[in-house]
């Protein structure tokens, strides 16, 4: 109802202002329609002229009196430059020069501008609180044989839970049933369902597409994954960019000045003959109505919320806007290897035993041993290549060097040690007859050499021509950072086609090396699984994990968490990122110039106050659906933001 009446109220002002400006210019019955208090042939026994000053005032009044009230409880809390009070100032101008349809029309354009407004931020709000909608407040529990709902905040970790045919999935869970094909759209954007199993893992905010799956709850609703990634988008709005930030100061300086210039101009020019006061305060509130900085000040904000909106319906999620601004000007890419440019699942290929030890059982039973309890992809590598073996459990006393070995005692005090070639002398390693090519990693007792390992790794799939995206998308240097060997390593970049790589670095070398490239790229972009490579993410100027959707580490240590493996995301981010700034830039260019362009037609007395009421909100509209653009976007269009460097330079 409150919509109806409101869009009532434009409407019959709309059609006022029409019949006004309609019968001034036709004029049958001889009717003064100068209304200002400065005509002296000004009739006021005329009855037309009290009917229409009657109708312009209650449908002003109707239609600004809660910017009014907005305007008041501004200058109560001392913000006495802000729109609403500029757009009051203007009308009530024109409504004392007499200028009524043009009064009116200040304020009902104004409206209707913040009626287009109200729609770009329930959209772009939409776009980032889409998530919202994929979140159960209720999980269904069996009680007495009979499913019961009950509120997801009453579950606790361990207790089953199951999700009917098209359902969310409302907790994190474990799957017990033996298989599920799961929609994890909302969470990764891609759109084919995944084939979930036994006893993996099956996120909060997907969709089960299968009949009826039981699970088991792995974590409680607040550290679910769908409530912590709608918490971090909702949050995003937090971390403003740059340019958010200066239209923010801008409106500030910029709003007082053109008030005061307003001023000026009507007392200055008052002063010169003929002196005319209704000419130069028309003049003065020329420049009041055009000089609004609606359009940058609503539509930068709602861009960028578009963007990170858009971003996380594709699975990319944006810790704030200032990040954009860093990625669209990002040119230097480094990876991590393992788990980011391939699966990090690896295999054993190939084992040998050396210097006459023999016993194959006892060589499983020690590596086994010793990795149990890691869960580094070798680790992992070793206890699948084992499970099914008999292995004998030994009793270790396992301490840890990371990057470099695993090292035990038993309790015949017997040492063991399994890692790379480093533990190695030097005449060791030149007897080892190995494909460097393969990861691989050596296994001593008592400090003999008793055999090694071979590994192999898979790429992710299509990561070549990913790789190729992201050169297009804009990136100009690549690198990788690995603690593998150089014959490895060499072999990746080679196969990949990326520039430059750094091998067998230690985890601080590798945080050296990112110190060492953001001195030539202060927008350095540093991909990683977002477990192993935390602190090389947090020094990044964009740390991105990849792969991770239910890993806390990945999304608390990047800027920037993409919920599947896939680096095309990163070019789609960085598209995204550059398209954002050629609306932004086009908004804060074109606005500008267009209200310096109109202020000057004003103090030349060319313009006229319907120039700048148009201009005004015209301006705000072409804005914001500049702004709605980027939802629509496919990619960024380079030579859109050539022009834009153009126009700055």
């Amino acid at each position: 109802m409150k919509k109806v009446i409101k869009y009532l109220k434009y409407g019959v002002s709309a059609i006022f202002i029409i019949i006004f400006l309609t019968l001034s210019n036709i004029n049958p019955y001889n009717i003064h329609f100068n209304f200002s208090y400065f005509n002296s042939q000004l009739n006021y026994n005329d009855p037309y002229l009290w009917i229409v000053f009657s109708i312009t005032i209650i449908l002003y009044i109707l239609l600004s009196y809660d910017l009014f009230i907005k305007s008041f409880k501004a200058i109560k809390n001392k913000d006495f430059f802000n729109e609403n009070t500029l757009m009051v100032l203007a009308s009530i101008g024109a409504l004392v020069i007499g200028e009524l349809s043009e009064g009116l029309a200040v304020i009902l354009l104004y409206k209707i501008g913040e009626e287009f407004e109200d729609y770009a931020v329930s959209r772009s709000k939409k776009e980032i609180s889409s998530l919202v909608k994929l979140k159960s407040y209720k999980a269904r529990i069996k009680e007495n044989g009979e499913y019961v709902l009950k509120n997801i905040n009453d579950i606790k970790i361990n207790d089953k839970i199951y999700v009917f045919a098209g359902e969310n999935v409302p907790l994190d869970i474990k799957l017990l049933s033996n298989s599920a094909s799961i929609d994890q759209k909302a969470l990764t954007g891609e759109s084919l369902p995944v084939e979930k199993i036994k006893d993996e893992d099956v996120y909060s905010g997907s969709i089960n597409l299968s009949n009826t799956i039981e699970g088991l709850v792995i974590k409680e609703n607040k550290d679910s994954t769908i409530s912590r990634i709608i918490k971090l988008i909702q949050e995003s709005t937090a971390n403003k960019s740059k340019n958010e930030k200066f239209i923010t100061k801008f409106a500030r300086i910029y709003t007082p000045i053109v008030i005061i210039l307003s001023f000026l101009v009507f007392i200055v020019g008052s002063c010169i003959p003929p002196f005319s006061w209704n000419e130069w305060l028309y003049r003065a509130i020329e420049i009041l109505v055009v000089s609004c900085p609606c359009s940058m000040v609503i539509s930068i904000p709602i861009s960028y919320m578009l963007s990170i909106g858009k971003s996380s319906k594709n699975g990319i999620l944006i810790k704030g806007g200032n990040y954009l601004d860093v990625i669209n000007k990002s040119k230097t890419i480094v990876f991590d290897k393992t788990g980011t440019l391939t699966k990090g699942e690896l295999s054993i290929t190939d084992y040998k035993l050396l210097n006459e030890f023999s016993d194959e059982n006892e060589f499983l039973s020690i590596i086994y041993n010793l990795e149990k309890n890691s869960n580094h992809p070798i680790a992992k590598a070793i206890k699948n290549f084992v499970k099914e073996k008999h292995i004998k459990e030994i009793n270790l006393n396992i301490k840890e060097i990371a990057g470099i070995k695993i090292e035990a005692y038993d309790t015949l005090n017997n040492h063991y040690e399994i890692g790379n070639k480093s533990i190695l002398n030097e005449e060791e390693i030149n007897k080892l007859d190995i494909d460097l090519t393969k990861t691989n990693v050596v296994v001593l007792k008592n400090n003999r050499l008793i055999g090694y390992i071979l590994f192999e790794d898979t790429y992710k799939d299509n990561i070549k021509e990913d790789i190729q995206l992201l050169y297009k998308s804009g990136y100009k240097n690549t690198y990788i950072l690995s603690g593998d060997n150089k014959n490895i390593v060499s072999k990746v970049a080679n196969d990949l086609g990326i520039a430059n790589y750094f091998s067998e670095l230690l985890p601080e070398e590798k945080v050296e090396k990112i110190k060492l490239l953001k001195e030539s790229d202060t927008s350095l972009t540093y991909v990683g699984d977002g477990i192993n490579d935390a602190p090389s993410l947090a020094l990044a100027p964009i740390g991105i994990s990849m792969g991770k959707l239910g890993s806390d580490v990945a999304i608390q240590s990047s800027d920037v968490s993409i919920q599947d493996d896939r680096i095309s995301k990163i070019s789609l981010l960085k598209n995204i990122a550059k398209y954002n700034y050629f609306v932004v830039m086009t908004n804060i260019i074109v606005s500008i110039l267009v209200k310096v362009v109109i202020m000057i037609l004003a103090i030349t007395g060319i313009g006229n106050l319907w120039v700048a009421i148009f201009a005004d909100v015209g301006m705000l509209i072409l804005c914001l659906l500049n702004s709605l653009t980027i939802t629509i976007s496919k990619k960024s269009k380079k030579a859109s933001i050539d022009k834009i460097k153009t126009v700055k330079s």
